[in-house]
């Protein structure tokens, strides 16, 4: 895990709210799913509470975590623009916030996997989440070099 050491209290705040973050943006982004038999790619599903399922593939992620990327999270760049690429977690001045490994970071997200089963309707224990996130992780602009 990485080493936090004087910022471990201001890190535990920002880790609450990146939960929050996370979890929100799974939901606020709306995404596209064909149902086997029902409707087609161009044609949005729509999910029991109401939400419309839309293009999966134009959602943007952290790429250093995954996080679901809206204008609320970008992290930024040194001249204080937004980043398109990296979240404000990760990512603030053009610099990392934390220096690890991907196995690292998968190990840390991989903490708030009852925050992920909740709002996908799964049941992953937290090594299956850790698992699913390395195999996602070397996908990431940080991580494929690694």
């Amino acid at each position: 895990m990485p080493h936090f050491s004087e910022k471990t209290p201001r890190i535990l705040k920002r880790m609450r709210t990146f939960v929050d973050d996370f979890t929100n943006n799974l939901f606020e982004i709306k995404m596209e799913q064909t149902i086997k038999g029902q409707g087609s790619e161009s044609h949005p599903s729509s999910l029991e509470d109401g939400r419309v399922v839309t293009d999966f593939d134009k959602v943007k992620f952290c790429q250093s975590c995954g996080m679901p990327l809206t204008e609320n999270v970008l992290g930024t760049n040194a001249d204080g623009s937004k980043s398109e690429e990296y979240c404000i977690y990760c990512y603030q001045d053009s610099k990392f916030t934390t220096e690890c490994t991907m196995e690292e970071m998968a190990g840390f997200c991989s903490q708030f996997v009852d925050e992920y089963n909740k709002h996908t309707g799964q049941n992953l224990s937290r090594e299956e989440y850790k698992q699913m996130l390395l195999q996602f992780y070397p996908n990431l602009k940080r991580w494929k070099k690694q």
